[in-house]
């Protein structure tokens, strides 16, 4: 429903299905800073009027890119498999964010990024090549289709893989990236990426 459309009318839908989403709308147009590094769990309905859980995170876009990203998810499956403790650990305490420019290769990562890989921030400079290499190698070619797909079509991507880290621990992450075209015709991918291997260790 959201696809092209203007933040006005997406503001006006929220404000028509309850408090709430009201609530957020005045904070995404008035002030979304105040909306970054948080994360927002609701209880929404889609055109059907089917209720279901979604949780919302605002992060800030990259120079030549839309000031802010939001990222709405359907995890009504995940509610039912997982406790409030254990998401909150997920989400909150290992999320991290990712920047990448294909033309240039350049990849810059949040400082939580570099401690879900095991590092200190700032310690390496990180790669493409060097998260290929540290991806588990039963998942390095799955993750690598996929990257080297988006790259080239611009198509978001959404994958969840396992890491070996410098002191040999196993992390199973999830990346959800979708592509940004500047004016300039460059093209760069903006992601989050979360640790969920608690989550999927409650799951089973």
């Amino acid at each position: 429903e959201a696809l092209r459309k203007p933040i006005a009318d997406l503001l006006a839908a929220a404000e028509a299905r309850g408090p709430e989403l009201a609530e957020l709308g005045t904070a995404l147009s008035e002030d979304p800073s105040r909306l970054l590094d948080r994360e927002f769990e609701l209880t929404t309905s889609g055109s059907d009027g089917h209720p279901f859980a979604a949780e919302l995170t605002v992060a800030r876009g990259g120079v030549g890119s839309p000031p802010f990203l939001v990222w709405i998810r359907d995890v009504s499956a995940l509610r039912v498999e997982e406790t409030e403790s254990a998401r909150r650990f997920a989400m909150l305490e290992h999320a991290a964010e990712a920047a990448w420019d294909v033309r240039t290769g350049e990849l810059r990562w949040s400082d939580n990024l570099f401690r879900l890989f095991g590092l200190d921030p700032g310690a390496i400079t990180p790669s493409i090549d060097y998260v290929f290499a540290r991806t588990h190698e039963d998942d390095r070619d799955r993750v690598r289709q996929l990257v080297e797909t988006g790259a080239a079509t611009g198509r978001p991507w959404k994958v969840e893989y396992r890491i070996v880290r410098a002191d040999s621990a196993v992390r199973r992450l999830q990346s959800i990236v979708a592509s940004v075209e500047e004016d300039s015709g460059t093209r760069r991918f903006l992601g989050t990426v979360q640790d969920v291997t608690e989550r999927r260790q409650i799951a089973r």
